[in-house]
């Protein structure tokens, strides 16, 4: 949808680019025939006119409407990604726990091998 506004408006950027520059070169061409000038820059007025209502009347909600649609996007990837990190967070506290019970293991036995090498003695 927004790829086709931007096609519309890439269009019609080009298309007012030429009426101008047609407009430009009838008024720097035409020393005698200023009421013909005059029409046809009428004319491209109307024109530009017609191509702002549309885009005023068409395209600029259907921006909106994609903009509300990103906006909404935004939010739910910022409360995925709170309820990440809080997940990863939980595991890593637990994998932190599971390696200080490890840790304390190894002492618990360090301490039963000294003592049983010295009962063996």
């Amino acid at each position: 949808m927004c790829c086709s506004v931007l096609q519309v408006l890439s269009k019609d950027l080009l298309t007012v680019r030429q009426l101008v520059e047609d407009v430009v070169a009838q008024l720097g061409g035409s020393a005698g025939g200023a009421s013909l000038a005059g029409a046809a820059v009428h004319d491209t007025c109307a024109a530009v006119d017609t191509m702002h209502d549309n885009h005023l009347h068409s395209l600029l909600p259907r921006v909106r409407a994609c903009d509300a649609s990103v906006a909404e996007f935004l939010l739910r990837c910022g409360d995925a990604k709170s309820r990440m990190t809080k997940d990863v967070l939980q595991q890593l506290q637990g994998i932190a726990a599971q390696q200080s019970r490890i840790r304390d293991m190894k002492h618990k036995l360090a301490v039963f091998d000294e003592v049983l090498a010295r009962q063996a003695a």
